[in-house]
C-alpha cells in the first residue's frame, strides 16, 4: 500500500520491486504479548509507523477486514473476486460466475448447485 497504492493481488506478485524491497527492509514485525491474550475471540493487530526520532503513528485494529465482526460487504467481496477471477476469465466469464453465485443464495438444497 505504501509503495503502489493498494493491496490487491498484483501488489504481492510485486515483491521484487525495489522501492517495496527497500520498504520491507525497513519494517520490523514483534508480538505484543498484552493484545494476544485477547486470541482467538478478537484477532489486534498494532501497528506503528515512526517517522522520525520523535514522530509516530499509531493504529490498532481489534477485528481486520475480514473478521467475522468486521466481515466485508457483498460488494467488496464482489469487487475482490471479480479483480482475482479476472486474471484468468474474461470480463463476461466473472459477470456470468458472480451472477450464478448471486443466485445460489436462493437456491434448496445446495446440492443442486454442486451437483
Amino acid at each position: 500500500m505504501a509503495v503502489l497504492g493498494h493491496t490487491d493481488h498484483e501488489a504481492f506478485l510485486a515483491t521484487g520491486d525495489p522501492a517495496i524491497q527497500a520498504l520491507a527492509d525497513r519494517v520490523e514485525l514483534h508480538e505484543d504479548t498484552a493484545l494476544a491474550t485477547h486470541l482467538p475471540s478478537v484477532r489486534p493487530a498494532r501497528m506503528t509507523l515512526k517517522l522520525g526520532a520523535w514522530r509516530g503513528l499509531v493504529k490498532l485494529i481489534e477485528d481486520p477486514k475480514g473478521h467475522h465482526d468486521n466481515p466485508f460487504s457483498d460488494e467488496e467481496l464482489e469487487t475482490k473476486s471479480a479483480k482475482l477471477a479476472g486474471r484468468y476469465v474474461t470480463e463476461a466469464g466473472v459477470a456470468e460466475v458472480q451472477a450464478f453465485l448471486r443466485a445460489s443464495d436462493a437456491a434448496d438444497p445446495v446440492g443442486a448447485i454442486t451437483d
